[in-house]
């Protein structure tokens, strides 16, 4: 079977159950991602500001939080770091604002961009390239579907482990901070 590749955009990558899900999902080698350098900055910035909110830090310490956790995942995946080319970003026409997204997918050759934000990538503007955007939850669902409730319970059940959790716990945790409902449903 051939592995599904996509770029997770930054949106997925900020909550922390959702995206040590897929970054452990990934280590199974249930799927490839790809990520840009723009799309982990956007991340470390965001992340900082939820932080320093959150924490009630100074947004200094939050960024430096934000940063580790950031090259956490590049040290970890070094080879899914793909940059585009500014030529392309410049020909495309979904939300300017994600544009570098788009192009890092059509660089890395993904199929999929893991999302939140769907209305930045209308399908008029991803299709012709050969990609989708999907919500992390359709995404979840996807990988449930390829390998079945118990490969995917394993790893949840080796995460909620690893935070001394209940899997249960993960499961409310990335339903109640990420809207990741049907994926839940299916594993309860």
């Amino acid at each position: 079977m051939t592995k599904l590749v996509v770029v997770l955009d930054a949106c997925v990558i900020i909550p922390m159950p959702l995206c040590d899900t897929l970054l452990r999902m990934i280590e199974a080698n249930l799927f490839r991602f790809h990520i840009s350098e723009q799309i982990l900055e956007e991340s470390t910035r965001n992340l900082a500001k939820i932080l320093a909110k959150r924490q009630n830090i100074t947004i200094e310490k939050a960024l430096l939080k934000a940063k580790k956790r950031v090259e956490q995942i590049k040290l970890a995946f070094p080879e899914s770091l793909v940059e585009p080319k500014q030529k392309i970003i410049n020909t495309l026409t979904n939300e300017p604002k994600d544009r570098h997204v788009l192009a890092a997918a059509i660089e890395a050759k993904a199929s999929l961009i893991i999302t939140a934000n769907l209305k930045d990538f209308p399908p008029d503007t991803t299709e012709f390239y050969g990609i989708k955007a999907i919500s992390p939850d359709d995404f979840l669902v996807t990988l449930v579907n390829l390998y079945g409730s118990l490969k995917v319970k394993d790893i949840l059940y080796r995460q909620a482990k690893a935070v001394n959790l209940d899997v249960n716990d993960i499961l409310m945790k990335l339903k109640n901070n990420s809207n990741i409902d049907e994926f839940v449903n299916i594993l309860i």
